[in-house]
């Protein structure tokens, strides 16, 4: 639109300047020569006749001059005229375009109200289907007595599967069994004066009676014996031993002959070492005794075949 102003501006512009100029026809041209040669080749005074073509002349250029500008006139009309029509079919135009868009406007406002209305509709047909689920639901709950039932039920699978699972456990649980190794019968000065001199030393006869200390052994298998966990306990703690094998003593069974160089008859022909489970004599052979969880095996040195340590 401000292009088509700018040209229709400068066409009225270049109207009127060209209806301000003079413009000189080929006719007048001449004439204005002649009346020039005419003036230079007499010699007498100005010739009223002369005067008289003069004042033809000026007239003449009066007249012409004046429809000139009546032609320009006329001319710059209809440029104004052509104008006015041009804006009129551009604001047509405009107008045209303005209507348009208020009718798309129209038509998108109408859309959206169709969608809002399904929208609804659909929200309305979503609340009676949950409605009617609920309305489902409560209609196959059950009753208060088979709540009951089925809590008691599934109560008593829990407590059967919880016992189940704790036999499991008791099972797989680990068994341990505890041992030491003791001389407190030494530490009497009587019977540590039976020792030989080289024996009479805290290296064999520790103060505090204690070899080995109360230590935890696990039970590996079922055929773990008081033999077993002892030679595992003195492996471990590095405590010097000698012993004779089932086969070879007269007892049938493993013999300790000595712990800590402290064999038997050292300190007297009935002086050896001997092993109580839980306190009791097992009656046993140490490798024929079959260890269970929670026993106590304690290794002593004893001088009178175990009655000073209570086994007889």
């Amino acid at each position: 639109m401000k292009k088509v102003h700018f040209y229709i501006l400068t066409l009225i512009i270049a109207i009127f300047c060209l209806a301000g100029c003079k413009i000189q026809t080929v006719e007048q041209y001449n004439n204005q020569n002649a009346d020039e040669k005419s003036v230079d080749d007499s010699s007498e005074k100005v010739i009223p006749v002369n005067d008289k073509k003069k004042q033809d002349h000026q007239t003449n250029k009066k007249n012409t001059e004046s429809d000139q500008q009546v032609d320009q006139k006329t001319n710059s009309k209809e440029t104004v005229k052509k104008s006015d029509e041009s804006n009129q079919v551009v604001t047509k135009s405009t107008n045209n375009q303005e209507k348009e868009l208020h009718t798309a406007n129209k038509e998108i406002r109408t859309s959206n109200k169709d969608t809002n209305q399904e929208k609804k509709t659909t929200n309305l047909t979503l609340k009676e289907q949950n409605s009617s689920k609920n309305i489902s639901k409560k209609t196959e709950t059950p009753s208060k007595k088979e709540t009951v039932a089925s809590k008691k039920a599934n109560s008593a699978k829990s407590i059967y599967r919880s016992n189940s699972t704790d036999n499991k456990i008791v099972k797989e649980k680990k068994k341990y069994v505890t041992i030491s190794v003791r001389v407190d019968t030494l530490l009497k000065e009587e019977n540590y004066a039976k020792l030989e001199k080289p024996l009479q030393n805290e290296k064999y006869v520790p103060k505090s009676g204690t070899i080995i200390a109360t230590s935890k052994y696990e039970i590996r298998s079922d055929n773990d014996s008081a033999w077993s966990i002892t030679l595992r306990a003195l492996k471990e703690h590095h405590v010097q031993f000698e012993y004779d094998g089932a086969g070879a003593n007269k007892y049938g069974s493993v013999y300790i002959q000595g712990i800590n160089h402290l064999y038997e008859k050292n300190a007297g022909p009935l002086s050896g070492w001997m092993y109580s489970v839980n306190g009791k004599n097992p009656g046993v052979g140490c490798d024929g005794y079959k260890v269970k969880d929670g026993d106590q095996i304690v290794w002593q040195y004893s001088l009178n075949e175990g009655k000073d340590i209570g086994l007889k």
